[in-house]
């Protein structure tokens, strides 16, 4: 392939991207991309406060975008987020609570957790010490907080596909979503990665065709759609390289790094 030349911006998402399996980052980038004079951002399902150590071992100095496209930061000020409609929200919560499954669902500053789940546990652990986690709340109450995300991790498909329509059924404004793996999200209808990053593209005044996202996953999908070229590591789905421009290496084997110094000039 040609060199790609003239790029504005680099966008990445992280886990399964940047990350490695073991959750350790790409040690090569950050100094290609000086070298190159490149900027990069994030776009993450992360949310802000498990995001900070990458901000920071990054320097990124950029906006980035956190929870699949629901808030963009700014350093540490929130410049655009759209939250679940609260009637909907309390209404889809009971949907999952009717039906046993456990839930993390994200405000900024707290994390409401309801049922036991060890996959689940695996996201809490981060967040220890970074934001209050409340297991005990009456989920009527949450309609008084900005909730911008519910994970949900189910492996059984075809019963999540009958909450998954039970839920579009009830909440004209939300939607629930598979993210990657078994790992699904609950958020507003108009939330997406690739709605954030058009916003987050208008407001820096960058060209979308002189962008370059990499991603791996069914969340990525929308931003591949939203940039003049999109890169799947060669971990991702066979169904996700399909809709990415080009192919790297995997997370294993630093793919954006390599990709970055082959191709990018």
């Amino acid at each position: 392939m040609d060199k790609l030349k003239n790029i504005q911006l680099i966008l990445c998402d992280l886990d399964g991207t940047l990350l490695d399996d073991q959750k350790r980052f790409d040690p090569y980038l950050k100094d290609i991309l000086e070298k190159k004079q490149i900027p990069l951002t994030f776009v993450s399902g992360r949310n802000y406060h498990i995001i900070q150590d990458l901000i920071k071992k990054y320097e990124i100095n950029l906006p980035y975008i956190t929870n699949n496209g629901a808030n963009i930061f700014l350093n540490d000020q929130c410049i655009y987020e759209k939250s679940i409609v609260s009637e909907e929200l309390v209404r889809a919560l009971k949907i999952l609570e009717a039906s046993n499954i456990p839930y993390l669902a994200y405000s900024n500053f707290k994390i409401f957790c309801k049922g036991n789940q060890p996959e689940l546990e695996v996201f809490k652990q981060r967040l220890i010490d970074k934001c209050e986690i409340i297991y005990d709340f009456d989920t009527d109450s949450l309609r008084q907080e900005e909730i911008f995300k519910v994970v949900i991790i189910n492996t059984n498909v075809q019963f999540m596909k009958s909450i998954q329509n039970e839920i579009h059924m009830n909440c004209l404004h939300t939607h629930c979503v598979q993210s990657e793996g078994y790992v699904y999200t609950l958020s507003h209808r108009k939330v997406s990665k690739g709605a954030a990053v058009q916003w987050l593209l208008k407001y820096l005044n960058v060209n979308p065709e002189k962008v370059v996202a990499f991603g791996d996953n069914y969340n990525d999908v929308s931003m591949f759609k939203a940039v003049g070229i999109s890169v799947a590591v060669d971990n991702a789905l066979q169904d996700i390289k399909k809709q990415a421009t080009y192919v790297t290496k995997s997370n294993q084997n630093h793919g954006v790094s390599w990709f970055v110094s082959k191709h990018v000039e």
